[in-house]
């Protein structure tokens, strides 16, 4: 199983379109076990880039079974996104205070 980086940009969408598309995948539980190991959203001058990293190609598929009517429910158009093996992977904790 090959762990891949996954970079999807949403032109025109908003923040309040991700914000409810979270919510709803919360409500049914959608990210526990669904092979998603990290997640992040940032607001570009074109719109919304999310980078996420997957297990594997396989849980990325899977999971857009459940994603994709929710995208759609909230208005958000489906895009090709650009999918990289993970050749390495450093991750650090910050802690607020």
């Amino acid at each position: 199983m090959k762990q891949i980086t996954v970079i999807f940009n949403f032109p025109e969408a908003t923040i309040n379109q991700y914000d409810n598309i979270m919510k709803d995948l919360d409500s049914i539980d959608a990210l526990s076990n669904s092979g998603l190991i990290y997640h992040t959203c940032g607001i570009t001058s074109k719109g919304l880039t999310v980078v996420d990293v997957w297990e594997s190609e396989e849980a990325l598929s899977k999971f857009g079974e459940t994603l994709f009517p929710i995208l759609k429910k909230h208005r958000m158009e489906a895009v090709q996104p650009e999918i990289i093996p993970v050749h390495n992977m450093v991750s650090f904790l910050i802690a607020n205070s």
